[in-house]
């Protein structure tokens, strides 16, 4: 969704990410010192684009599945 997309000042990066390219997945830190991948999808010399939807968010997925067993539910 375009919630999950971020603009993020490129000064908020250290400069050891100077080769910032499209495409590269970064951690970020979060508030409640979890994780979040997100994914570049812009960089421009003020700004960096931050995609943090899923990689498959928006896609068609298709599942081969099995059935093993199906139980009847129960009745009270």
């Amino acid at each position: 969704s375009k919630e999950n997309i971020h603009q993020i000042d490129i000064n908020k990066f250290s400069k050891e990410h100077d080769n910032i390219e499209v495409g590269d997945i970064y951690s970020f830190s979060q508030g409640d010192n979890t994780d979040l991948a997100g994914i570049i999808t812009n960089v421009n010399k003020k700004n960096i684009i931050v995609d943090f939807n899923h990689p498959l968010a928006g896609k068609i997925l298709i599942f081969e599945v099995e059935i093993l067993k199906i139980k009847q539910p129960v009745k009270h």
